[in-house]
């Protein structure tokens, strides 16, 4: 999900977060909530959530995970596109900040840096990259952020190619028995005029 309202303290409702986007593993209330209130039934907190980094950049570093560790966020991962882009200057900052909570529950920061990062909570690594579309984030299988998994549009591209590629085998195939069928009926038209 993306961009919904995260409270977790009932006396306090309007001190939230908004996740850029975020992962729920449990099983959520139907229809969604527009406000997760986590003190509420089938409310929970995010296992992962991810901040994209705004103009007002010390926010979203040093509130947003002050802000999420009371949340009870399993993962934070935070991105900077203006370090990718290279337009961010002066203070020191990075492309990717990942935060997790430990198994005595606190939440520390454990990566910060260009990346690729390791997410247990996706098992997989982020990849922050500049595309010709400008910064993107990317999963990728290798700590190295080389295989990269495919995005929708590369998925549904790969598909249409898979789909083109079994036509033309089946086209070649059609036509390898068609020449064999007709090889066939030569030889047998050879063995009866004999």
């Amino acid at each position: 999900g993306g961009d919904a309202f995260f409270a977790w303290n009932p006396d306090e409702p309007l001190v939230r977060v908004s996740p850029d986007v975020y992962l729920l593993r449990e099983p959520v209330p139907r229809p969604l909530p527009h406000s997760w209130q986590t003190w509420l039934s089938g409310h929970c907190p995010p296992e992962v959530a991810f901040e994209i980094v705004s103009d007002d950049w010390k926010k979203d570093y040093e509130l947003g995970p002050a802000k999420y560790a009371l949340l009870g966020v399993g993962e934070l991962l935070i991105f900077d596109p203006g370090v990718v882009q290279g337009t961010a200057t002066g203070e020191e900052r990075f492309a990717l900040q990942l935060y997790r909570r430990t198994e005595d529950g606190l939440f520390v920061l454990r990566y910060a840096g260009d990346g690729p990062v390791h997410s247990r909570v996706l098992e997989c690594h982020v990849v922050a990259l500049q595309t010709p579309g400008g910064p993107r984030l990317r999963l990728a299988a290798d700590p190295e952020g080389r295989e990269l998994q495919p995005s929708v549009a590369e998925a549904r591209e790969a598909a249409k190619r898979d789909r083109e590629a079994a036509i033309r085998e089946r086209e070649a195939a059609e036509r390898k028995a068609e020449a064999l069928q007709m090889e066939l009926d030569r030889l047998r038209e050879k063995e009866e005029s004999r």
